[in-house]
């Protein structure tokens, strides 16, 4: 279950993680982290899986990434601030998530094990427009379990965030889109209790699968 009790800061140039599992944290993305997200972003195994479906080829290709996800969402909240008094804390975010135990063990070296978040958009599968829950984890900690906590930890703090929205069916709660030759990740949404919605076919022609979780 997901927690809010801070974590001990890193040597790291980040600030307290927005929350926290058993074994990992979760804390925005900032510019600092371009270098140990980049053992991330330059695996061809993980991001196949991704919507750039190549690799990065040098960690000056993640920073831009990472500037250019930065720039974007703080013209977001700039532009929601205009529009409403109270913007809607479920806005777009992504986080680098890091092994409690690496951060507590005071380790001279920052690393990334994952990169995970929320945001909103049109499903490519129903063609409804919700937030929906993504994550790409270094290939060295696959088996550990990591999915499956990550995937529970958000799912969990988002929709803690309107306790009582998220409960009127299928078009409300958080989503997640896999490919259906992705086996480990149709897995891990179903043993996070993530309920199927629908199938259909991406813009590369590739099969996919939708899933939901509700508040219930």
């Amino acid at each position: 279950m997901a927690s809010t009790n801070p974590t001990p800061k890193s040597k790291c140039e980040n600030a307290a993680p927005t929350f926290q599992t058993a074994r990992l944290t979760f804390t925005p993305l900032a510019q600092t982290d371009a270098a140990p997200l980049h053992e991330l972003r330059s695996a061809p195994e993980v991001m196949k899986w991704s919507r750039q479906g190549r690799p990065d080829a040098s960690v000056t290709e993640t920073q831009k990434w990472v500037d250019s996800y930065l720039a974007e969402a703080e013209s977001n909240i700039t532009q929601q601030e205009s529009i409403v008094s109270k913007p809607d804390p479920r806005k777009d975010v992504v986080f680098a998530v890091r092994e409690v135990a690496h951060v507590e063990s005071g380790a001279k070296h920052d690393r990334i094990v994952a990169q995970a978040g929320i945001k909103k958009g049109k499903s490519e599968v129903t063609g409804v427009e919700r937030f929906e829950i993504g994550y790409m984890f270094v290939p060295t900690v696959w088996g550990k379990g990591y999915a499956s906590e990550a995937v529970k930890g958000m799912a969990q703090w988002w929709l803690s965030l309107y306790p009582e929205e998220g409960k009127g069916g299928d078009t409300e709660g958080v989503y997640a889109i896999v490919a259906k030759t992705n086996p480990a990740s149709l897995r891990v949404l179903e043993k996070c209790g993530f309920h199927f919605v629908a199938e259909g076919v991406d813009d590369h022609g590739d099969e996919i699968v939708e899933f939901c979780m509700n508040n219930e």
